[in-house]
């Protein structure tokens, strides 16, 4: 019996080692879900219930809306008993659904359903809002959250109303509205983190003076990088200087300056930057970036005021003319030894569009798509050839001719132009009713703003005396990211070296010849206005990422003397910040805050001199309090997940944090605790479900845009610790 007893056993432990033995060389992963960031639920408002409406009826779950029936309203409004809040940060979660009706239109993801709002109703004041479209919804008649973040600061005693607006263009109900209050952050505990974070990444994350991640050996990893982040470091310890003035974060500034300059590479005449260099001088083998440019010089924008060695000023002086002057002869174009590797100009240059056509061609997924697009748009605008031309661009397309369609771009383009004018004009007509719902007196409704869309890129690009709207690229002044870093390296050098050169380049180039400056006012996020009119909410989310151009919007509204030339930088910051405004990102939140000028000016403001933005008034973000927390959140520990744990967590994270998921993203900006943990998350989308890896990140994101709210004076000095009295 005992022997059979130790058979089986032994049996059963072999299998059980050989069970074990293949699961442990299974792919796994690096760690389980973060806990759910804490929050205490402390109201839930029925909508029927406790709310006025002024349009809709109530329902088994709550309040139903028709939109055969009911013209647009408030669906809530006006709650019923006062809702008063102690200081503190909070969430208004509303529980929504929208209905099967209407099924089917070319625009049909993007009605409009809900408009989320948010009042202070003491004051009048509308505090947030954001817009739910048919697309937002993961399926009809399914209840699902959608939320608001704010904060009580500046608010004590006021009262505060939650409501939501139908836009008439879908069946739809609103269930309840929830109030969480997130826990109060603690001022020492985000000093101490940036504190710890500096001290290991000064320890254990520069290889030869140059900013890296780590892999599990120890070995460097994100080397290409290694210049931009170097930049953003560089500008972190600036800021740092300017509050802690102590030595020792002195001294890594300099040798921070000294660190970029080895990233220097070239002849006086042809200068370059580079990516990283190697301890024996090797620079890295890959060519230069827009951000690694963009950094280098923002890095010594911001550190410049702070650096007290005279020579070492000069240097960054010398650094600053040769790389810009390179860049001015070359026409916004770096150069390598063998052609062009990228290009600042505000339009698409010849090496662009043919290095844009080999990609297409070798990408059969996209080229067939292409392909079938234009068939499909046939269904909807029958117009015979859709632009003048087409038969032989889609010809060359399918022999991949790429001589013949470089040809073809400029008559191209002036026949899309005339397309767009033929489908404005369909637009106007409004009798098409898969293009306008039944309600069309509703200023809302798709058709109607992507008319005014159109109509307004038209105007834009005026038809000239050949009756053509663009001669050769260059008429086609679009890139407004590309034109922003380039005013940013401009004007640095300008502001550095006081050379002449630089000033007349910068303010001839604003609104004429190159016109920079009004090709940012023209385009700068409006593709992402395009992007919600035809694909919707959820496809803009998507493509909504970084914040390089952004950064060059701070540095010139920062520099910029003239107060017209400001006033339209900030106009330009304004229309990025009605896009950016809920997406949980703590720099966008700060550069918004300090660079706008406007708000209440902020009880915390007189604590910090305000150096770096000596002629700005520094004021709070209106929610300062979701800013704090989403520091608050991110995690010390920054060894990413990697890919194995975003293919088995993915979902369930987006699910259960992030409102659902949508084609390989949350539909919600995932909590900071949960997101990829790759470097500088501000620059990437927050709702990402992929993209770090299982190594050791440097933190260099969170000291940035702590050290700025510190020196900016949106975030106090730690308070002292209290000392025992003496007896």
């Amino acid at each position: 019996m005992l022997r059979r007893k130790t058979f089986v056993w032994a049996a059963f432990s072999g299998l059980l080692c050989c069970f074990l033995g293949v699961f442990l060389t299974l792919p796994t992963p690096c760690a389980f879900p973060p806990q759910n960031p804490p929050s205490t639920l402390l109201h839930h408002f029925s909508a029927a219930e406790d709310f006025v409406h002024h349009a809709g009826e109530p329902s088994a779950d709550g309040w139903e809306l028709d939109y055969d029936k009911t013209r647009p309203g408030y669906a809530l409004t006006h709650l019923k008993n006062p809702l008063l809040l102690e200081p503190g940060t909070y969430r208004t979660s509303f529980i929504v659904r929208r209905g099967h009706y209407p099924k089917k239109g070319l625009l049909h993801n993007t009605y409009g359903v809900f408009r989320l709002e948010l009042w202070d109703e003491t004051t009048n004041e509308k505090l947030n809002e954001r817009e739910l479209q048919m697309g937002d919804f993961t399926r009809p008649n399914h209840l699902e959250k959608r939320w608001l973040d704010f904060s009580m600061e500046g608010r004590r005693g006021h009262l505060i109303e939650p409501r939501v607006y139908w836009l008439g263009l879908a069946n739809a109900e609103v269930k309840s509205v929830d109030i969480e209050r997130f826990p109060d952050v603690s001022l020492k505990a985000l000093e101490d983190k940036a504190l710890s974070i500096g001290e290991k990444l000064a320890r254990h994350h520069l290889e030869n003076g140059f900013v890296v991640a780590r892999r599990a050996n120890g070995s460097p990893e994100d080397t290409g990088d290694a210049t931009t982040y170097t930049g953003y470091y560089l500008a972190s310890l600036a800021w740092k200087v300017s509050v802690k003035k102590d030595p020792l974060t002195y001294q890594a500034l300099e040798n921070a300056v000294k660190t970029l300059h080895t990233a220097l590479k070239g002849t006086d005449e042809n200068p370059l930057l580079t990516r990283f260099v190697e301890k024996d001088g090797t620079p890295h083998p890959k060519g230069p970036s827009k951000d690694v440019y963009s950094s280098f010089f923002f890095g010594y924008a911001v550190a410049y005021p702070f650096v007290e060695n005279a020579a070492l000023k000069k240097q960054m002086r010398e650094d600053a003319d040769k790389v810009a002057t390179r860049l001015l002869k070359d026409r916004l174009t770096v150069q390598g030894t063998d052609g062009p590797i990228f290009t600042l100009a505000p339009y698409f240059t010849e090496g662009e569009v043919r290095l844009g056509l080999k990609r297409l061609f070798a990408d059969k997924h996209d080229y067939k798509n292409l392909l079938r697009q234009i068939r499909q748009a046939h269904k909807y605008l029958p117009f015979g050839e859709l632009w003048p031309g087409q038969k032989k661009v889609v010809k060359a397309l399918k022999k991949q001719d790429e001589d013949a369609l470089l040809q073809l771009v400029v008559p191209t383009l002036n026949g899309l132009a005339q397309l767009g004018e033929r489908v404005r004009d369909v637009l106007r007509e409004q009798y098409r009713t898969d293009l306008f719902p039944k309600r069309f007196r509703n200023q809302n409704y798709p058709g109607k703003q992507l008319e005014s869309a159109l109509t307004e890129a038209l105007h834009k690009f005026p038809e000239q005396k050949n009756d053509r709207r663009f001669n050769q690229l260059s008429d086609l002044k679009i890139l407004a990211a590309n034109a922003l870093i380039a005013l940013h390296i401009i004007r640095t050098a300008q502001w550095m070296t006081d050379d002449i050169l630089f000033d007349d380049y910068y303010k001839t180039n604003l609104y004429t010849q190159e016109a920079l400056l009004q090709t940012a006012l023209d385009w700068y996020a409006q593709e992402e206005t395009i992007i919600q009119l035809t694909a919707g909410n959820p496809a803009a989310d998507q493509a909504r990422k970084g914040i390089v151009s952004t950064l060059a919007l701070y540095n010139l509204i920062r520099l910029e003397k003239n107060p017209a030339v400001k006033e339209t930088y900030r106009s330009i910051l304004d229309r990025w910040w009605e896009s950016n405004r809920n997406e949980d990102n703590p720099l966008a939140a700060a550069i918004y805050t300090v660079c706008s000028g406007k708000g209440v000016k902020s009880r915390h403001a007189t604590f910090v001199e305000n150096v770096a933005c000596r002629d700005l008034t520094p004021f709070p973000f209106p929610d300062a309090g979701v800013l704090l927390r989403a520091l608050d959140l991110y995690p010390e520990n920054r060894t990413g997940y990697g890919k194995d744990y975003w293919k088995v967590y993915g979902t369930n994270v987006a699910n259960a944090w992030g409102g659902g998921s949508f084609k390989g993203f949350s539909r919600e900006p995932l909590p900071l605790s949960h997101r990829p943990k790759d470097n500088f998350l501000w620059q990437r989308n927050p709702r990402r479900l992929s993209g770090d890896d299982a190594i050791d990140y440097p933190g260099t994101d969170y000291l940035f845009v702590y050290w700025f709210c510190r020196h900016h004076g949106l975030i106090p000095p730690t308070p002292p610790e209290p000392t025992a009295k003496k007896k």
